[in-house]
């Protein structure tokens, strides 16, 4: 039987943390193979690259902070709070 924190659980959001989780892995690794010239620095991939480091950390510390403060629901909050991150990301 599970829990009540089990029961409130958003799927949703598990799985985009998820997607994010992958995204930086799997860039980190792409950036080592690149460096060590097992893969070519085409612009397909920096434009990968780039496209990724814009999104997927800060993704996952939105999602993360979401749902870490117990003032999470209300948006004025969240708004200033999850863009300080982008301020230093910039």
């Amino acid at each position: 039987m599970g829990t009540v924190a089990e029961a409130r659980r958003d799927e949703a959001l598990d799985c985009a943390k998820g997607i994010a989780i992958f995204a930086v892995v799997l860039f980190h690794v792409t950036r080592g193979f690149t460096a060590s010239g097992q893969l070519s620095n085409s612009f397909g991939s920096r434009f990968a690259d780039t496209f990724a480091y814009g999104f997927h950390v800060q993704t996952f510390f939105l999602i993360a902070g979401y749902l870490a403060f117990s003032k999470a629901d209300d948006g004025r909050y969240q708004l200033r709070r999850q863009a300080s991150f982008y301020y230093t990301y910039l």
